[in-house]
């Protein structure tokens, strides 16, 4: 046959396009096709641009018996009904972020490049044989361009000169290869081994845009080696030199797994929509620790998504397919006496992969972020007059006494405000227009409200008033600076109360003295069964993140109410003081070693979303949580027996990340190696040699193999 094979290029062997259309090249020459090569060998965007749209209106020749564009960009001018496209991935038209440094420079490269991918990817489509590299592709391929016609996915060969050999010296040495662009994430191997103690090397093989700034990053350290381009026969000593191979890419040829734009996000600050969240917030992560997002990104879908409800949160969650949540899957069979839920360990999981019956793992916070010990009043209203101990207003004059009504400037975070801010987020209220005082509406319960007048005086050096009514008692200070004190740090309005950020994540007896207080006043006690009951939806995440840091475990239920012909969403928050160790059934959750817990999944519904979903890129830990659990961001060294460490967020084929061992924090990796002993020795030889074994499937004479049959089939179908 005469084929003829066009590409971005043939030569630059460390990319991994060059790479595959010089072995697909070479093999069907080496079967005695005539071969026609189509290339423009540059890195240049604008060059590459003008190649596709315009030199190649000229270039591709006539009366050839095959059109093979190796990737769509090159299909615009081929005769479609003897042409082949083959497709690697949709990221510059799904997540444009994520398409290599170059694309961040500029809006309109970023912006046009999407635009014009998506428009040749289209033309492409029109091919008469249509190719994927792996099934996430295809499945993206219909979904997001709607291709109903065949498309055949071909699973790409590595050289068969890759095989195992004696490693040439002693030295410990972590590699990577590949291009050097922002998506493969190579900043964050560099920087953690940067910081490591390791006594060994870290080579790095491959060219690209981020070397500069990669090497910055290594700072001169001698342990850090850019080696450049690799030659093909230098690849099989490359890899047998290295102890292990670490591939932190972002994504290869997957859909990106993201949530749609209303599923709310615990940040530091608030409960927030994932499309409300900014760069620099603070998130949970699934360690139980608050890091910065770094990204955020969003693309539009027509897909179905997945909804998982976990029992004891009863919050459903909606997400993609591929989103990896921190999960286990419950055996088959179900437990046996002396298998505990609690010793089961959490890996991540696709959503898709969720059945009804595993357990989805939420985070316990337990450090104490905040140390301060005291507020100033002076940092709530910067009208105040001050000295070195009181404040006041300077029209503040008390009408009984015409003197200045000072209030104590220095406010300790001790037993008795915790306890305040307890009763105020329960039963509260500050006048939102002008702040004019405090007010505390409580049933009759007269001890409560006389201790609450005491921690008034005590804490702010003033007076507070008590009147007592058939069905209530009411608790009032007239103080426009304790208004603005404790709305500043709770909110005003049951719908916007929070628990203060210093109470939440400090000091666990604070805390304490604080729950009790808003339950007491807010919810009711049944035996050893304590429930809240709050219109808020932040108290609802609040309260689950206290009781947990407290050692209880939570439940929340939702309920709709109607007054005077309004509905209202209602929760809630339970907990029981005798459920606080795991059992048999344990209220459907268990704690994990006291650093997260896991709720069962009561139930997964596949439903269909058409609409723009959102995903984070988190430092350090690459995960977040929702309201109800976390959710998170290689071949041929399996060919020389070398383990593969991915990310955990990593968005690769999952048959290759299956075999990959998955770390979500680099520095922990590194600090838990010790000299010529990694921690990964402990697994076992049996699962390199089923890697070995999975490597060498991945033949390029069957990659071809699948190729000539298409072409044949377009041939005869022609004829």
């Amino acid at each position: 046959m005469r084929i003829c094979l066009l590409t971005r290029y043939f030569t630059f062997r460390n990319a991994g396009i060059g790479r595959v259309s010089s072995e697909i090249a070479n093999r069907l020459e080496a079967r005695g096709h005539e071969v026609c090569r189509i290339s423009t060998d540059t890195w240049s965007l604008y060059q590459y641009f003008k190649y596709t749209t315009f030199d190649l209106m000229t270039k591709i020749p006539k009366g050839y018996d095959i059109y093979h564009a190796l990737t769509p960009l090159e299909a615009t001018w081929i005769p479609k009904d003897r042409g082949v496209v083959t497709f690697y991935d949709f990221i510059p038209v799904l997540h444009p972020e994520r398409a290599g440094t170059g694309l961040h420079s500029s809006w309109i490269l970023k912006h046009g490049s999407k635009a014009y991918f998506n428009w040749a990817c289209k033309m492409a489509t029109r091919c008469k044989g249509l190719t994927a590299i792996s099934q996430e592709t295809k499945d993206e391929l219909r979904t997001h361009f709607g291709v109903e016609k065949d498309i055949t996915v071909v699973k790409l060969g590595i050289r068969p000169d890759l095989e195992p050999a004696e490693k040439p010296d002693s030295t410990f040495r972590i590699g990577y290869l590949g291009q050097l662009d922002r998506r493969k994430r190579v900043g964050l191997l560099v920087e953690a081994f940067y910081h490591s103690e390791i006594e060994g090397e870290l080579v790095i093989a491959g060219t690209g845009p981020e070397e500069v700034r990669l090497k910055a990053i290594a700072d001169g350290d001698d342990r850090i080696k850019f080696l450049g381009g690799i030659p093909d026969e230098d690849l099989p000593s490359f890899y047998n030199s290295l102890d292990m191979f670490v591939f932190p890419t972002f994504i290869e040829g997957y859909g990106l797994p993201c949530l749609p734009p209303d599923e709310k996000i615990i940040t530091k600050d608030a409960l927030k929509a994932i499309s409300e969240v900014k760069i620099g917030d603070m998130v949970l992560t699934h360690t139980g620790s608050y890091h910065p997002v770094i990204d955020t990104f969003k693309r539009q879908v027509n897909e179905d998504i997945i909804e998982i409800t976990p029992w004891a949160m009863n919050t459903p969650i909606k997400l993609t397919g591929n989103h990896p949540i921190l999960a286990f899957k419950r055996p088959r069979p179900k437990f046996k006496v002396g298998r505990r839920w609690d010793e089961q360990v959490p890996t991540w999981i696709p959503a898709k992969d969720i059945e009804q019956g595993d357990c989805v793992v939420f985070p316990i916070t337990r450090q104490i972020y905040s140390m301060k010990s005291k507020f100033d009043l002076l940092d709530f209203d910067s009208k105040i007059l001050s000295d070195n101990t009181h404040v006041h207003y300077k029209m503040g004059f008390s009408p009984k006494t015409g003197q200045v009504v000072k209030i104590k400037r220095y406010i300790n975070m001790d037993e008795k405000l915790s306890r305040l801010i307890g009763y105020y987020l329960a039963e509260g209220s500050v006048n939102s227009s002008n702040m004019s005082g405090v007010e505390f509406s409580l049933g009759m319960e007269p001890e409560i409200a006389n201790e609450i007048k005491d921690t008034i005086s005590e804490i702010f050096g003033t007076r507070c008033t008590i009147t007592t009514m058939p069905t209530k008692i009411r608790v009032q200070v007239s103080s426009k600076i304790i208004g603005k004190f404790l709305s500043g740090l709770c909110g005003i309005g049951a719908r916007n109360k929070s628990i203060p950020r210093e109470f939440l994540y400090g000091d666990i007896a604070n805390l304490k003295n604080l729950v009790e207080c808003l339950y007491k006043c807010d919810g009711y006690q049944c035996g050893n069964e304590f429930s809240l009951s709050t219109s808020s939806e932040q108290m609802v995440s609040d309260a689950t993140i206290a009781l947990l840091r407290l050692g209880y475990k939570p439940r929340t239920k939702k309920a709709i109410r109607i007054r005077k012909e309004k509905t209202i969403e209602c929760y809630n928050v339970e907990y029981s003081i005798a459920n606080i160790v795991n059992y048999a059934h344990s209220n459907k959750s268990w704690v994990l070693n006291k650093s997260s817990i896991a709720f069962l999944v009561r139930k997964v519904n596949k439903i269909h979303f058409n609409g723009v979903v959102h995903n984070l890129e988190v430092a350090v830990d690459n995960s977040y949580t929702t309201k109800a659990f976390a959710v998170h961001n290689c071949v041929e060294a399996m060919a020389c027996k070398k383990p593969v460490f991915v990310m955990s967020d990593s968005i690769i084929p999952e048959a290759v990340k299956s075999r990959c061992f998955e770390v979500s924090d680099l520095n922990l990796l590194f600090r838990s190696f010790r000299t010529g002993l990694p921690y990964w020795k402990i697994f076992s030889e049996a699962v390199i040699d089923s890697n070995y074994q999975f490597a060498k499937n991945h033949d390029w004479e069957k990659c071809v193999d699948t190729y000539e049959a298409m072409y044949r089939k377009i041939l005869k179908g022609k004829k």
